[in-house]
């Protein structure tokens, strides 16, 4: 029972978690994300930006995704200006990318990552 059901007296559902703590959810491939943009920025020495909260899945540097008709590809992650090697969904990230320009993607657009 969770903190709240302590507290409340409800019963809390907890998901079942393997012996390596991984969780038995059937949702996406693990490496796969959808990203919703908040914005994107061309910065000086660096290259496109895309800020943006991950909606599903798991983000990890390498993986890529189709902007219009161009093909990008993630460089970097960051979270809170720190370098992660990934995010899960509901986390707010700045990524890195190449391949695609900053006029490619715009605010609401979802990216699928694959």
């Amino acid at each position: 029972m969770g903190l709240f059901g302590k507290i409340f007296g409800g019963k809390s559902e907890e998901k079942p978690v393997s012996k390596q703590g991984t969780s038995n959810w059937d949702g996406p491939m693990r490496g796969t994300a959808k990203l919703e943009v908040r914005g994107s920025y061309q910065i000086p020495r660096i290259g496109i930006v895309v800020v943006g909260i991950v909606s599903e899945g798991v983000l990890k540097p390498g993986l890529s995704f189709n902007a219009g008709e161009k093909t990008g590809k993630v460089l970097n992650i960051e979270r809170r200006r720190a370098n992660v090697v990934e995010a899960g969904a509901g986390k707010l990230v700045s990524i890195t990318v190449e391949g695609v320009e900053k006029q490619d993607m715009g605010t609401g657009d979802i990216l699928e990552f694959y």
